[in-house]
Protein backbone atom coordinates (compact mmCIF):
# COMPACT_ATOMS: atom_id res chain seq x y z
CA UNK A 1 0.00 0.00 0.00
CA UNK A 2 1.36 3.42 -0.97
CA UNK A 3 1.94 6.41 1.34
CA UNK A 4 0.51 8.81 -1.23
CA UNK A 5 -2.18 11.38 -0.54
CA UNK A 6 -5.15 9.73 1.14
CA UNK A 7 -8.86 9.81 0.39
CA UNK A 8 -10.04 13.32 -0.49
CA UNK A 9 -13.40 14.90 -1.33
CA UNK A 10 -12.37 18.18 -2.96
CA UNK A 11 -14.88 17.95 -5.82
CA UNK A 12 -17.87 15.85 -6.80
CA UNK A 13 -15.66 12.75 -6.93
CA UNK A 14 -13.36 11.10 -4.43
CA UNK A 15 -9.63 10.89 -5.10
CA UNK A 16 -7.17 8.45 -3.56
CA UNK A 17 -3.48 8.95 -4.09
CA UNK A 18 -4.42 11.94 -6.23
CA UNK A 19 -6.36 9.80 -8.72
CA UNK A 20 -10.16 9.54 -9.15
CA UNK A 21 -11.56 6.84 -6.91
CA UNK A 22 -15.01 5.23 -6.70
CA UNK A 23 -15.62 3.42 -3.42
CA UNK A 24 -17.07 -0.03 -4.09
CA UNK A 25 -17.47 -1.43 -0.61
CA UNK A 26 -18.90 -4.41 1.17
CA UNK A 27 -19.51 -5.00 4.88
CA UNK A 28 -18.20 -8.13 6.58
CA UNK A 29 -17.92 -8.02 10.38
CA UNK A 30 -14.94 -9.94 11.74
CA UNK A 31 -16.83 -10.67 14.97
CA UNK A 32 -19.63 -12.41 13.06
CA UNK A 33 -17.36 -14.66 10.97
CA UNK A 34 -15.05 -17.34 12.36
CA UNK A 35 -11.44 -16.20 12.08
CA UNK A 36 -10.53 -19.26 10.01
CA UNK A 37 -12.99 -18.00 7.37
CA UNK A 38 -11.85 -14.37 7.19
CA UNK A 39 -9.61 -14.88 4.17
CA UNK A 40 -12.26 -16.86 2.28
CA UNK A 41 -14.94 -14.20 2.81
CA UNK A 42 -12.62 -11.33 1.89
CA UNK A 43 -11.48 -13.10 -1.26
CA UNK A 44 -15.12 -13.52 -2.28
CA UNK A 45 -15.69 -9.82 -1.70
CA UNK A 46 -12.74 -8.95 -3.90
CA UNK A 47 -13.78 -11.50 -6.54
CA UNK A 48 -17.08 -9.63 -6.90
CA UNK A 49 -15.23 -6.53 -8.05
CA UNK A 50 -15.31 -4.61 -4.78
CA UNK A 51 -12.30 -2.60 -3.65
CA UNK A 52 -13.14 -1.68 -0.04
CA UNK A 53 -14.02 -3.57 3.13
CA UNK A 54 -16.14 -1.90 5.79
CA UNK A 55 -16.53 -3.18 9.33
CA UNK A 56 -17.87 -2.06 12.67
CA UNK A 57 -15.87 -2.43 15.90
CA UNK A 58 -17.97 -3.80 18.82
CA UNK A 59 -17.04 -2.09 22.09
CA UNK A 60 -18.94 -4.64 24.20
CA UNK A 61 -16.78 -7.51 22.92
CA UNK A 62 -13.49 -5.64 23.12
CA UNK A 63 -14.17 -4.36 26.67
CA UNK A 64 -16.61 -6.87 28.22
CA UNK A 65 -15.71 -5.65 31.70
CA UNK A 66 -14.57 -2.15 32.54
CA UNK A 67 -10.82 -1.97 31.96
CA UNK A 68 -10.57 -5.53 30.54
CA UNK A 69 -9.61 -5.35 26.85
CA UNK A 70 -9.75 -8.25 24.41
CA UNK A 71 -8.11 -7.99 21.00
CA UNK A 72 -6.89 -11.54 20.48
CA UNK A 73 -8.02 -14.57 18.48
CA UNK A 74 -11.55 -13.99 17.15
CA UNK A 75 -11.32 -10.31 18.18
CA UNK A 76 -7.99 -9.58 16.51
CA UNK A 77 -9.23 -6.52 14.66
CA UNK A 78 -5.70 -5.50 13.63
CA UNK A 79 -5.02 -8.82 11.92
CA UNK A 80 -8.35 -8.57 10.10
CA UNK A 81 -7.46 -5.14 8.76
CA UNK A 82 -3.94 -6.26 7.80
CA UNK A 83 -5.38 -9.28 5.99
CA UNK A 84 -7.68 -7.02 3.97
CA UNK A 85 -4.66 -4.93 2.99
CA UNK A 86 -2.66 -7.99 1.99
CA UNK A 87 -5.52 -9.02 -0.31
CA UNK A 88 -5.54 -5.62 -1.99
CA UNK A 89 -8.60 -4.17 -0.27
CA UNK A 90 -8.99 -0.73 1.28
CA UNK A 91 -10.76 -0.41 4.63
CA UNK A 92 -13.35 1.99 6.01
CA UNK A 93 -13.48 1.50 9.77
CA UNK A 94 -16.61 2.21 11.80
CA UNK A 95 -15.49 2.23 15.47
CA UNK A 96 -18.61 3.77 17.00
CA UNK A 97 -18.60 3.78 19.97
CA UNK A 98 -22.26 3.04 19.16
CA UNK A 99 -22.52 0.82 16.08
CA UNK A 100 -26.19 -0.32 15.97
CA UNK A 101 -25.49 -3.33 13.68
CA UNK A 102 -28.51 -5.14 15.15
CA UNK A 103 -26.05 -6.06 17.91
CA UNK A 104 -26.72 -6.23 21.64
CA UNK A 105 -27.10 -2.64 22.96
CA UNK A 106 -25.70 -1.40 19.66
CA UNK A 107 -22.24 -2.54 20.71
CA UNK A 108 -22.21 -0.54 23.94
CA UNK A 109 -21.05 -2.59 26.94
CA UNK A 110 -23.78 -3.42 29.44
CA UNK A 111 -21.63 -2.38 32.39
CA UNK A 112 -22.28 1.23 31.40
CA UNK A 113 -25.78 0.76 32.82
CA UNK A 114 -24.40 0.19 36.31
CA UNK A 115 -24.39 3.97 36.50
CA UNK A 116 -28.01 4.76 37.36
CA UNK A 117 -27.62 8.26 35.91
CA UNK A 118 -26.08 7.05 32.66
CA UNK A 119 -27.02 8.91 29.50
CA UNK A 120 -25.78 6.88 26.56
CA UNK A 121 -24.48 8.63 23.43
CA UNK A 122 -24.27 12.04 25.09
CA UNK A 123 -21.56 14.18 26.67
CA UNK A 124 -22.62 12.99 30.12
CA UNK A 125 -19.34 12.65 32.01
CA UNK A 126 -19.90 9.00 32.94
CA UNK A 127 -20.26 8.10 29.27
CA UNK A 128 -17.47 10.29 27.87
CA UNK A 129 -15.06 9.01 30.52
CA UNK A 130 -15.78 5.41 29.48
CA UNK A 131 -15.41 6.30 25.79
CA UNK A 132 -12.10 8.04 26.44
CA UNK A 133 -10.70 5.01 28.26
CA UNK A 134 -11.85 2.68 25.48
CA UNK A 135 -10.48 4.90 22.71
CA UNK A 136 -7.18 5.20 24.58
CA UNK A 137 -6.84 1.45 24.05
CA UNK A 138 -8.52 1.11 20.65
CA UNK A 139 -7.22 4.00 18.55
CA UNK A 140 -3.49 3.27 18.96
CA UNK A 141 -4.23 -0.11 17.36
CA UNK A 142 -5.73 1.63 14.33
CA UNK A 143 -3.29 4.49 13.68
CA UNK A 144 -0.41 2.31 12.36
CA UNK A 145 -2.87 0.81 9.85
CA UNK A 146 -3.83 4.15 8.32
CA UNK A 147 -3.15 4.95 4.67
CA UNK A 148 -0.51 7.54 5.52
CA UNK A 149 1.45 4.84 7.37
CA UNK A 150 1.23 2.38 4.50
CA UNK A 151 -1.89 0.63 5.80
CA UNK A 152 -5.26 -0.01 4.17
CA UNK A 153 -7.47 2.25 6.35
CA UNK A 154 -8.57 5.13 4.10
CA UNK A 155 -11.50 6.45 6.15
CA UNK A 156 -13.03 6.33 9.63
CA UNK A 157 -16.69 6.87 10.47
CA UNK A 158 -17.71 9.22 13.29
CA UNK A 159 -20.28 7.36 15.45
CA UNK A 160 -23.21 5.78 13.61
CA UNK A 161 -26.57 7.13 12.48
CA UNK A 162 -26.52 9.69 15.27
CA UNK A 163 -28.99 11.90 13.43
CA UNK A 164 -31.74 9.41 14.30
CA UNK A 165 -30.90 9.82 18.00
CA UNK A 166 -29.59 13.39 18.33
CA UNK A 167 -29.90 13.81 22.09
CA UNK A 168 -26.85 16.06 22.48
CA UNK A 169 -25.69 18.61 19.90
CA UNK A 170 -22.15 18.54 21.32
CA UNK A 171 -21.74 14.78 21.15
CA UNK A 172 -20.58 14.29 17.55
CA UNK A 173 -17.95 17.00 18.00
CA UNK A 174 -16.72 15.14 21.08
CA UNK A 175 -16.39 11.87 19.14
CA UNK A 176 -14.66 13.62 16.24
CA UNK A 177 -12.12 15.22 18.56
CA UNK A 178 -11.65 11.93 20.43
CA UNK A 179 -10.57 10.35 17.13
CA UNK A 180 -8.39 13.22 15.91
CA UNK A 181 -6.62 13.80 19.22
CA UNK A 182 -5.50 10.16 19.33
CA UNK A 183 -3.97 10.20 15.87
CA UNK A 184 -6.74 9.42 13.40
CA UNK A 185 -5.71 11.46 10.36
CA UNK A 186 -7.56 9.77 7.49
CA UNK A 187 -10.81 10.90 5.92
CA UNK A 188 -13.81 11.22 8.29
CA UNK A 189 -17.46 10.60 7.41
CA UNK A 190 -20.84 10.12 9.08
CA UNK A 191 -23.68 7.77 8.12
CA UNK A 192 -27.43 8.43 8.40
CA UNK A 193 -30.76 7.63 6.78
CA UNK A 194 -32.79 10.33 5.02
CA UNK A 195 -34.32 11.85 8.16
CA UNK A 196 -31.14 11.49 10.19
CA UNK A 197 -29.16 13.64 7.76
CA UNK A 198 -30.78 16.74 9.28
CA UNK A 199 -29.20 16.25 12.70
CA UNK A 200 -26.28 13.92 11.95
CA UNK A 201 -23.68 16.36 10.64
CA UNK A 202 -20.48 17.68 12.22
CA UNK A 203 -18.17 20.33 10.82
CA UNK A 204 -15.44 19.06 8.53
CA UNK A 205 -16.92 15.58 8.13
CA UNK A 206 -18.54 14.26 4.93
CA UNK A 207 -22.10 13.00 5.28
CA UNK A 208 -23.18 9.74 3.62
CA UNK A 209 -26.65 8.22 3.33
CA UNK A 210 -28.17 4.80 4.07
CA UNK A 211 -30.95 3.44 1.86
CA UNK A 212 -32.49 0.50 0.04
CA UNK A 213 -34.45 2.29 -2.67
CA UNK A 214 -33.94 5.45 -4.69
CA UNK A 215 -36.67 7.72 -3.36
CA UNK A 216 -34.99 11.10 -3.22
CA UNK A 217 -32.41 10.28 -0.54
CA UNK A 218 -29.38 10.76 -2.78
CA UNK A 219 -30.74 14.03 -4.20
CA UNK A 220 -31.40 15.24 -0.66
CA UNK A 221 -27.79 14.47 0.27
CA UNK A 222 -26.52 16.27 -2.86
CA UNK A 223 -28.49 19.38 -1.94
CA UNK A 224 -27.09 19.34 1.59
CA UNK A 225 -23.51 18.93 0.34
CA UNK A 226 -23.15 20.60 -3.07
CA UNK A 227 -19.92 19.94 -4.96
CA UNK A 228 -19.07 16.96 -2.79
CA UNK A 229 -18.87 13.25 -3.64
CA UNK A 230 -22.00 11.21 -3.01
CA UNK A 231 -21.83 7.91 -1.15
CA UNK A 232 -24.38 5.37 0.00
CA UNK A 233 -22.63 4.08 3.10
CA UNK A 234 -25.23 1.38 3.65
CA UNK A 235 -27.00 0.03 0.61
CA UNK A 236 -29.25 -2.48 2.34
CA UNK A 237 -28.92 -5.58 0.20
CA UNK A 238 -31.19 -7.48 2.57
CA UNK A 239 -32.91 -7.06 5.92
CA UNK A 240 -32.60 -8.63 9.35
CA UNK A 241 -35.15 -11.11 10.72
CA UNK A 242 -36.94 -11.16 14.07
CA UNK A 243 -38.29 -14.23 15.81
CA UNK A 244 -41.88 -15.10 14.98
CA UNK A 245 -42.06 -13.15 11.72
CA UNK A 246 -41.23 -14.09 8.10
CA UNK A 247 -37.74 -14.25 6.64
CA UNK A 248 -36.99 -11.12 4.60
CA UNK A 249 -35.98 -11.45 0.95
CA UNK A 250 -35.06 -8.78 -1.58
CA UNK A 251 -35.50 -9.21 -5.33
CA UNK A 252 -32.14 -9.62 -7.05
CA UNK A 253 -33.40 -7.88 -10.19
CA UNK A 254 -34.57 -4.89 -8.18
CA UNK A 255 -31.23 -4.71 -6.44
CA UNK A 256 -29.31 -4.88 -9.72
CA UNK A 257 -31.42 -2.07 -11.16
CA UNK A 258 -30.72 0.23 -8.21
CA UNK A 259 -27.01 -0.57 -8.10
CA UNK A 260 -26.67 0.01 -11.83
CA UNK A 261 -28.25 3.46 -11.52
CA UNK A 262 -26.00 4.43 -8.62
CA UNK A 263 -22.88 3.37 -10.51
CA UNK A 264 -24.01 5.07 -13.72
CA UNK A 265 -24.26 8.29 -11.70
CA UNK A 266 -20.77 7.83 -10.25
CA UNK A 267 -22.05 7.37 -6.71
CA UNK A 268 -19.88 5.37 -4.31
CA UNK A 269 -21.61 2.47 -2.61
CA UNK A 270 -21.13 0.04 0.26
CA UNK A 271 -23.19 -3.17 0.35
CA UNK A 272 -24.59 -3.72 3.84
CA UNK A 273 -24.17 -6.58 4.22
CA UNK A 274 -21.97 -8.34 1.69
CA UNK A 275 -21.81 -11.32 4.04
CA UNK A 276 -23.86 -11.01 7.22
CA UNK A 277 -22.45 -13.84 9.29
CA UNK A 278 -23.87 -14.97 12.62
CA UNK A 279 -24.84 -13.47 15.99
CA UNK A 280 -23.20 -16.24 17.99
CA UNK A 281 -24.08 -16.59 21.66
CA UNK A 282 -26.51 -14.01 22.99
CA UNK A 283 -25.28 -11.01 21.02
CA UNK A 284 -28.29 -10.57 18.72
CA UNK A 285 -30.02 -7.24 19.15
CA UNK A 286 -33.71 -6.37 19.19
CA UNK A 287 -36.21 -3.88 17.80
CA UNK A 288 -38.70 -2.13 20.06
CA UNK A 289 -41.15 0.22 18.37
CA UNK A 290 -43.93 -0.42 20.85
CA UNK A 291 -43.38 -4.17 21.03
CA UNK A 292 -40.14 -5.99 21.78
CA UNK A 293 -38.89 -8.06 18.81
CA UNK A 294 -35.60 -9.94 19.31
CA UNK A 295 -33.56 -10.66 16.21
CA UNK A 296 -32.48 -14.13 15.12
CA UNK A 297 -29.01 -15.63 15.46
CA UNK A 298 -28.47 -15.49 11.70
CA UNK A 299 -27.53 -12.07 10.37
CA UNK A 300 -27.95 -13.35 6.83
CA UNK A 301 -25.56 -13.65 3.90
CA UNK A 302 -25.69 -12.15 0.44
CA UNK A 303 -24.52 -13.95 -2.67
CA UNK A 304 -23.64 -11.05 -4.92
CA UNK A 305 -23.35 -10.85 -8.70
CA UNK A 306 -21.26 -7.78 -9.35
CA UNK A 307 -18.98 -7.13 -12.32
CA UNK A 308 -18.07 -10.80 -12.15
CA UNK A 309 -20.06 -13.78 -10.93
CA UNK A 310 -19.44 -14.68 -7.28
CA UNK A 311 -20.93 -17.43 -5.18
CA UNK A 312 -20.43 -18.50 -1.61
CA UNK A 313 -19.95 -22.25 -1.32
CA UNK A 314 -20.42 -23.89 2.07
CA UNK A 315 -18.90 -27.31 2.70
CA UNK A 316 -21.31 -29.25 4.82
CA UNK A 317 -21.87 -32.23 7.06
CA UNK A 318 -24.91 -34.50 7.08
CA UNK A 319 -26.17 -36.77 9.84
CA UNK A 320 -27.99 -36.76 13.15
CA UNK A 321 -27.26 -37.15 16.85
CA UNK A 322 -29.18 -39.15 19.44
CA UNK A 323 -29.34 -37.36 22.77
CA UNK A 324 -29.47 -38.22 26.45
CA UNK A 325 -31.09 -36.02 29.09
CA UNK A 326 -29.64 -34.64 32.29
CA UNK A 327 -31.28 -36.23 35.34
CA UNK A 328 -32.80 -33.27 37.18
CA UNK A 329 -32.82 -33.21 40.98
CA UNK A 330 -34.79 -30.70 42.99
CA UNK A 331 -33.19 -27.30 42.64
CA UNK A 332 -30.85 -25.96 39.99
CA UNK A 333 -28.83 -27.93 37.46
CA UNK A 334 -25.20 -26.87 37.26
CA UNK A 335 -23.04 -27.60 34.25
CA UNK A 336 -19.43 -27.29 33.11
CA UNK A 337 -19.20 -26.14 29.51
CA UNK A 338 -15.80 -24.70 28.65
CA UNK A 339 -16.44 -21.18 27.39
CA UNK A 340 -12.72 -20.60 26.77
CA UNK A 341 -12.91 -17.72 29.25
CA UNK A 342 -15.50 -15.89 27.15
CA UNK A 343 -18.35 -16.68 29.53
CA UNK A 344 -17.75 -17.72 33.11
CA UNK A 345 -21.21 -18.55 34.43
CA UNK A 346 -21.65 -20.48 37.66
CA UNK A 347 -24.51 -22.46 36.15
CA UNK A 348 -21.93 -24.28 33.96
CA UNK A 349 -19.83 -25.80 36.73
CA UNK A 350 -20.98 -29.39 37.25
CA UNK A 351 -22.27 -30.64 33.88
CA UNK A 352 -19.88 -33.54 33.41
CA UNK A 353 -20.31 -34.93 36.93
CA UNK A 354 -24.10 -35.06 37.00
CA UNK A 355 -26.23 -38.06 36.11
CA UNK A 356 -27.73 -38.31 32.61
CA UNK A 357 -30.57 -40.59 31.50
CA UNK A 358 -31.87 -41.73 28.08
CA UNK A 359 -34.05 -39.11 26.47
CA UNK A 360 -36.87 -41.63 26.03
CA UNK A 361 -37.83 -41.17 29.65
CA UNK A 362 -40.28 -38.29 29.96
CA UNK A 363 -38.31 -35.12 30.77
CA UNK A 364 -39.22 -32.35 33.14
CA UNK A 365 -38.63 -28.95 31.57
CA UNK A 366 -36.57 -26.88 31.34
CA UNK A 367 -33.80 -29.42 30.81
CA UNK A 368 -30.36 -29.97 29.30
CA UNK A 369 -29.75 -32.68 26.67
CA UNK A 370 -26.40 -34.06 25.60
CA UNK A 371 -25.21 -36.08 22.63
CA UNK A 372 -22.03 -36.96 20.75
CA UNK A 373 -21.40 -36.26 17.09
CA UNK A 374 -18.63 -38.35 15.53
CA UNK A 375 -16.84 -36.51 12.72
CA UNK A 376 -14.24 -37.81 10.28
CA UNK A 377 -13.25 -34.47 8.79
CA UNK A 378 -14.62 -31.25 10.33
CA UNK A 379 -16.41 -28.90 7.97
CA UNK A 380 -19.25 -26.36 8.07
CA UNK A 381 -22.79 -27.55 8.69
CA UNK A 382 -26.22 -26.45 9.92
CA UNK A 383 -27.91 -27.74 13.09
CA UNK A 384 -31.65 -28.39 12.80
CA UNK A 385 -33.95 -29.26 15.69
CA UNK A 386 -37.26 -30.55 14.26
CA UNK A 387 -39.96 -31.02 16.90
CA UNK A 388 -38.00 -29.06 19.50
CA UNK A 389 -39.40 -25.81 20.87
CA UNK A 390 -37.10 -23.11 22.28
CA UNK A 391 -33.62 -23.02 23.76
CA UNK A 392 -29.88 -22.75 23.13
CA UNK A 393 -27.37 -25.02 21.37
CA UNK A 394 -23.75 -25.56 22.44
CA UNK A 395 -21.14 -27.52 20.48
CA UNK A 396 -17.85 -28.31 22.20
CA UNK A 397 -18.60 -25.48 24.60
CA UNK A 398 -19.30 -22.92 21.86
CA UNK A 399 -22.65 -21.15 22.06
CA UNK A 400 -24.21 -21.26 18.58
CA UNK A 401 -27.18 -19.16 19.66
CA UNK A 402 -30.90 -19.60 20.18
CA UNK A 403 -33.30 -21.97 18.46
CA UNK A 404 -37.03 -21.34 18.46
CA UNK A 405 -39.73 -23.22 16.58
CA UNK A 406 -41.65 -20.00 15.79
CA UNK A 407 -39.05 -19.28 13.10
CA UNK A 408 -38.22 -17.91 10.67
CA UNK A 409 -34.74 -19.34 11.31
CA UNK A 410 -34.93 -23.13 11.38
CA UNK A 411 -31.22 -24.01 11.52
CA UNK A 412 -28.14 -22.78 13.36
CA UNK A 413 -24.86 -22.33 11.51
CA UNK A 414 -21.99 -24.40 12.93
CA UNK A 415 -18.53 -23.38 11.65
CA UNK A 416 -16.31 -26.32 10.79
CA UNK A 417 -13.41 -24.99 12.92
CA UNK A 418 -15.54 -25.52 16.05
CA UNK A 419 -15.68 -29.24 15.29
CA UNK A 420 -12.86 -31.76 15.66
CA UNK A 421 -12.14 -35.19 14.27
CA UNK A 422 -13.68 -37.80 16.54
CA UNK A 423 -16.20 -37.11 19.28
CA UNK A 424 -17.91 -33.73 19.55
CA UNK A 425 -20.16 -32.85 22.47
CA UNK A 426 -23.58 -31.39 21.64
CA UNK A 427 -25.54 -29.81 24.49
CA UNK A 428 -29.03 -28.38 24.05
CA UNK A 429 -30.86 -26.35 26.67
CA UNK A 430 -34.58 -26.75 26.02
CA UNK A 431 -37.33 -24.77 27.72
CA UNK A 432 -40.52 -26.51 26.61
CA UNK A 433 -40.37 -29.60 24.38
CA UNK A 434 -37.59 -31.85 23.05
CA UNK A 435 -37.25 -34.63 20.50
CA UNK A 436 -34.81 -37.55 20.62
CA UNK A 437 -32.55 -36.34 17.81
CA UNK A 438 -31.12 -33.26 16.22
CA UNK A 439 -30.07 -33.13 12.56
CA UNK A 440 -27.07 -31.80 10.66
CA UNK A 441 -27.70 -30.64 7.11
CA UNK A 442 -26.07 -28.99 4.13
CA UNK A 443 -28.31 -25.93 3.89
CA UNK A 444 -29.98 -23.42 6.19
CA UNK A 445 -33.76 -23.47 6.44
CA UNK A 446 -36.35 -20.73 6.88
CA UNK A 447 -40.10 -20.73 7.28
CA UNK A 448 -42.26 -18.41 5.18
CA UNK A 449 -40.64 -15.41 3.49
CA UNK A 450 -41.73 -11.86 2.75
CA UNK A 451 -40.48 -9.19 0.36
CA UNK A 452 -38.71 -6.35 2.12
CA UNK A 453 -40.69 -3.82 0.10
CA UNK A 454 -43.93 -4.88 1.80
CA UNK A 455 -42.63 -4.10 5.28
CA UNK A 456 -43.48 -0.63 6.56
CA UNK A 457 -40.54 -0.43 8.96
CA UNK A 458 -38.00 -1.17 6.22
CA UNK A 459 -39.67 1.31 3.86
CA UNK A 460 -39.67 4.10 6.44
CA UNK A 461 -35.94 3.69 7.06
Amino acid sequence: MSKREGLRADSTHFTLGGAPFLILGGSIHYFRVHRAHWRDRLLKLKACGLNTLTTYVPWNLHEPERGVYLFQEQLDMEEYIRLAGELGLWVILRPGPYICAEWDLGGLPSWLLQDKKMKLRTTYSGFTSAVNSYFDNLIPRITPLQFKNGGPVIAVQVENEYGSYAKDEKYLSFIKEALLSRGISEFLMTSDNHEGLKCGSVDGVLQTVNLQRLSGDVQHLAEMQPKKPLMVMEYWSGWFDVWGEPHHVFSAQEMISIVRELLDRGISINFYMFHGGTNFGFMNGAVDLGSYKPETSSYGSVVLIFMTTGTIIMYILKGYVTLVRLCKDAGLIYTDINYRSKLNLSIFIRLQSLKWMPVGQKPTYPAFFRGTLVVDQPTDTFVKLPNWSKGVVFVNGQNLGRHWSVGPQKALYLPGPWLKSGDNEIVVFEELKAAETIHFAENPEYSKTVEVSTQLFCTLL
